[in-house]
């Protein structure tokens, strides 16, 4: 699929809203898949820790280096379909100290890079701006 910048993208074109509505059910889709595949290993390692003795510290260590992989897995592969960039965002926080951070935007909106929309009820909320706007 060919990338897009930020700039090229018209809601009030049909074709265009039909493309980004596309990409943000291809990215929520595979969004879901990640999201229910953490949750049924936590699952499992909260029923399975009833049946088996928390001595067997092999167990305990598989399930962890289970979920380490899965988490690992789903950040790579939770990416913008049209450019293949990881969703990132920022932090501010003002605690005792003053801190800013970035890190992988588990919920984006759109791709910070390329500009597609990865959330069908963000860009329904942009295709009604637009229509208002006309």
């Amino acid at each position: 699929m060919q990338k897009r910048a930020i700039s090229n993208i018209d809601l009030s074109n049909h074709d265009e809203q039909e493309r980004q509505k596309a990409n943000a059910l291809r990215f929520e889709r595979r969004r879901a898949r990640l999201i229910f595949g953490f949750a049924l290993l936590v699952f499992i390692g909260l029923t399975a820790k009833s049946v088996v003795s928390l001595e067997d510290e092999g167990y305990v260590v598989a399930v962890m280096f289970a979920n380490l992989l899965f988490i690992l897995f789903s950040i790579f592969k939770c990416k913008c379909p049209n450019c293949g960039a990881l969703p990132t965002g920022h932090a501010i926080s003002a605690g005792q100290e003053i801190s800013y951070s970035k890190g992988v935007n588990p919920f984006p909106k759109k791709c910070s890079v390329c500009g597609f929309y990865l959330s069908r009820r963000f860009l329904t909320k942009e295709i009604r701006k637009v229509a208002k706007g006309k």
